[in-house]
């Protein structure tokens, strides 16, 4: 029997729209996720492949820490663990949980999964980080303002920051409101190396990508002159992968900053 599976008492779960981010752990005081299953909601077999790894899991008991912006997804995994693991427990986070103050309102209207993120960069910030910048590029491409409060203490607020359609909802749009522009809002297309577009598709490939690019690149300049000086910037999401080339050599690229911070806030709300 694998010993490390018999370890696992922790799951750590990111549902988001396109993507479920799955961590086991042995404890909440892990500094690094062992491995982390990302598995795409959209598909039709998507539960089973979370079954199938759950089913590997040899312990008896499981804290399932979730985080969702996903109402119906998370609603059907919560069901099937409850009928094939009746003794794991179940503690879906909220803006309630968070540890830092948040200045947005309405509270409820914001997304977990910002928190979250905010939640793990803070967790990664040195004493002298004064202000922060977390750019999430996903399904919708997030880009957001955190101060800290007391210079000489561990506190910050969470300031607000822009939410922009991501690359794949620019390109479904683009089919969807024009009679003649095809869909690659799904495509195995890599991105373009060059941004002058030689055909249609290569235009809107290159123009949706580059163009977010160039977007989040301003917005981080802005957030950071309306915050009054440079930022620690950290950035996540599944275009963060190809981003990150382009991006400053200083701006910490983190893939699993979500999880991170699910864990950061579960640990401080289990152990208070």
């Amino acid at each position: 029997m694998n010993r490390d599976l018999q370890e696992i008492r922790w799951a750590f779960v990111d549902i988001g729209n396109s993507a479920i981010k799955l961590a086991f752990c042995d404890s909440l005081d892990n500094s690094t996720f062992p491995q982390v299953t990302r598995i795409d909601p959209r598909l039709h077999a998507w539960l089973d492949e979370i079954q199938q790894t759950i089913e590997t899991i040899t312990a008896a008991e499981i804290r399932w820490i979730v985080c969702s912006v996903n109402h119906h997804i998370k609603e059907q995994l919560k069901q099937s663990i409850q009928q094939n693991r009746p003794k794991d427990h179940w503690l879906e986070l909220t803006h309630f949980d968070a540890n830092f103050e948040i200045i947005p309102r309405p509270l409820e209207k914001i997304g977990t999964d910002r928190l979250m993120a905010v939640a793990g960069a803070i967790a990664r910030l040195e004493a002298t980080d004064l202000r922060i910048v977390i750019i999430d590029a996903g399904t919708a491409v997030t880009v957001d303002a955190v101060e800290r409060i007391n210079h000489t203490e561990h506190q910050f607020r969470f300031l607000g920051g822009t939410i922009r359609p991501g690359i794949e909802l620019q390109r479904n749009a683009l089919n969807r409101y024009t009679s003649a522009l095809p869909d690659l809002s799904v495509t195995d297309s890599d991105i373009p190396s060059q941004v002058i577009g030689r055909s249609t598709e290569h235009a809107i490939l290159s123009g949706t990508a580059y163009g977010e690019l160039g977007a989040i690149m301003s917005l981080v300049e802005l957030l950071e002159i309306e915050m009054g000086g440079p930022a620690r910037v950290f950035h996540t999401g599944g275009d963060a992968v190809w981003m990150k080339s382009f991006f400053p050599s200083d701006w910490q690229y983190e893939p699993d900053l979500v999880l991170q911070g699910i864990r950061a806030v579960a640990r401080q709300k289990l152990s208070s």
